[in-house]
């Protein structure tokens, strides 16, 4: 069940996936979407929910992000399936204290790549509470297997509240970020 909750910017863009797929069958002289848009819209929805056989992220997309959850932050790496694409990934947990940002937890380092058909994400669970935290990735790209520029460290992710964690309190859903989660 929790599958099918997914993350809150896929839900977004599943519903303006769907409204394109009727807007198109109806601007093709279809009054109501046919089996095949059907199948179509719920083949994708899946497939962006995480159910379809793919894991959290997108499909061949060549972003990082974090997912904030109930006294936790899950990093993420790219769904890099279908790309000549890989990546060596390193999450840090960061803190917010008195003196700024500081490093908090370290994961280890991770390799994803197109061959790869689900995402391996890093859990960081039993967070202090009443504090914010964020999480930097230390990356390194391939593209056919030849390294594609330097390593390049404190990458900073997008953040989001993670529909995996169903059980988000008011102040995490309220006081987290596109840039940091709140952990109660």
């Amino acid at each position: 069940m929790a599958a099918l909750v997914g993350r809150t910017r896929d839900l977004t863009r599943s519903d303006a996936l769907i409204k394109r797929v009727a807007t198109l069958s109806c601007s093709a002289g279809v009054t109501t979407p046919g089996p095949s848009a059907l199948v179509v819209a719920s083949v994708t929805l899946l497939d962006l929910l995480g159910v379809g056989g793919t894991a959290h992220a997108s499909y061949n997309n060549t972003s990082l992000d974090a997912g904030c959850g109930h006294k936790a932050v899950t990093a993420y790496a790219s769904n890099l399936q279908g790309s000549s694409w890989s990546v060596h990934w390193n999450p840090t947990l960061y803190r917010y204290t008195t003196a700024g940002w500081q490093p908090y937890l370290v994961g280890p380092w991770k390799y994803q790549s197109s061959a790869s058909w689900m995402v391996d994400p890093v859990n960081f669970t039993n967070l202090p509470s009443n504090t914010y935290c964020q999480v930097r990735d230390t990356v390194q790209w391939y593209y056919n297997g030849a390294a594609h520029g330097a390593v390049t460290p404190n990458v900073f992710l997008n953040h989001f509240l993670d529909g995996m964690s169903v059980n988000l309190s008011a102040p995490e859903s309220r006081n987290s970020t596109p840039s940091s989660c709140f952990v109660y």
